[in-house]
This record gives C-alpha cells, structure tokens and sequence, in this order.
C-alpha cells in the first residue's frame, strides 16, 4: 500500500523536473526616448543574441525571425541616439552590420536553414561582443538639450 502512495508522489516530481526554463521573451523595442543610451541598446542587443541562440536550440523558428526584426529595431535605434562626433560614423557602421547580420537571421528562419543559423549566430555573437567592447564602455553622449 505504501508502494503505490509514493510512486503517486513522486510522479509529479518527476514531472516538474523534466519541464524545461521558460524562454526569454524579447520585448518590442520601445520607441526611441531619453531611457535609450548607447548601453542600454547593446545591452538589449546582447540580450536579442542570447534568445535567438536560445530559440534556435529549441528549434523554434518563428521566434527566431520575431528576434531578427526586434534586432533590426534595435540597430535603427542605434543610428538615431545622439553621440560625440568622433564615434558617429564608427557607431552608424556598427548598426549597419547589426542591421545587416539581422536580415540573414530573418531569412535564415524563414528558410529554416540550420546551417546557416549557424553562421548568423556566431556573426551575431561576434558583433554584438565588438560593440560591446568599442563603445559600452567608452562612448560619451551628446545631451539632448543644450
């Protein structure tokens, strides 16, 4: 009798621990305001890179191309946050490629081509990495009133 009352117990245990984590879930990016610095949009950027690794592990395609358009989102945004001079073009170039890198990961979702979500990824992660390191730490903003 007891047999049968802990096997009943320890099902849904067992059951829990199978469950996976809950996806990280991107956001729409918000529109363009006084909270969006360079960091923060290479932070969400990083954040975008981390899910869509995430999703394409699990094999979930249309999160993967929700992602890609959400990082295309961030990479305009990237273009239109007030910078010193000197880092401008630097900063424009690096949200192109982002931008760039994020149309392959749409098209490589739609087509569901793993190789090539590979190579996306792994460009991705490097940009992302580049960014990180060229202007999260180091880039002054210019004030948005005199």
């Amino acid at each position: 009798m007891i047999r049968p009352a802990f096997a009943m117990l320890l099902i849904p245990f067992l059951a829990g621990c199978v469950a996976g984590p809950d996806p990280v879930t991107v956001a729409p990016s918000p529109p363009l305001g006084p909270l969006n610095s360079v960091r923060d949009l290479i932070a969400r950027a990083r954040v975008q890179a981390t899910s869509a690794t995430e999703a394409y592990y699990l094999d979930e395609w249309d999160r993967l191309d929700g992602i890609g358009q959400s990082l295309q989102d961030t990479s305009r945004q990237l273009r239109a946050v007030p910078v010193v001079k000197d880092r401008e073009a630097d900063l424009h170039a690096a949200s192109v490629r982002l931008e760039t890198i994020a149309q392959s990961l749409r098209q490589a979702a739609v087509a569901r081509h793993v190789n090539d979500m590979n190579a996306v990824l792994s460009k991705l992660g490097l940009e992302v990495r580049n960014m990180q390191a060229s202007f999260g730490a180091t880039i002054t903003e210019t004030p948005s009133h005199p």
